[in-house]
């Protein structure tokens, strides 16, 4: 979650989040998307490996909501992308709330172009969306010039 805007929509999600087990939020300004990646999800991988099953459930079943724009979104994206260069799948769903200005990627792929006024409904429901949704796999493309 990108939290340099005007509305601050972290208390909210804790808030929601914290009825519902083990769920987590992060401020992208503290925590940053490499660094969950790199240490979070390896924690995870490492318990999974020793033969913890509750860790290779909760890594095979993360999903991954980002509040924020498009330079938070893609920044996110990158990073979990990473995932699938060090052959380290499953590389987690990854849901939007479109916060940024333009929002350029989430209207591109119909997830909505702004986020609505009554933001506090919407937010619930866009985590209910995530965690109870269906996934949809996209391509991407890399090009070097």
């Amino acid at each position: 979650m990108n939290c340099g805007r005007s509305v601050d929509v972290e208390p909210l999600f804790r808030e929601l989040l914290a009825q519902e087990d083990g769920e987590q939020v992060f401020d992208i300004t503290v925590v940053k998307p490499s660094a969950f990646v790199e240490y979070g999800l390896g924690c995870l991988e490492q318990l999974a490996d020793s033969g913890d099953h509750s860790a290779r459930s909760v890594r095979n079943n993360l999903r991954v909501m980002v509040a924020g724009g498009d330079g938070t979104v893609g920044w996110v994206l990158g990073c979990l992308g990473e995932l699938y260069v060090q052959n380290r799948g499953p590389v987690p769903p990854v849901a939007v709330i479109p916060l940024g200005t333009g929002n350029d990627l989430s209207r591109s792929f119909g997830w909505g172009a702004s986020f609505p006024f009554s933001w506090k409904a919407a937010a619930k429901r866009s985590l209910y969306k995530a965690i109870l949704g269906t996934v949809s796999c996209l391509d991407r493309s890399l090009l070097f010039i």
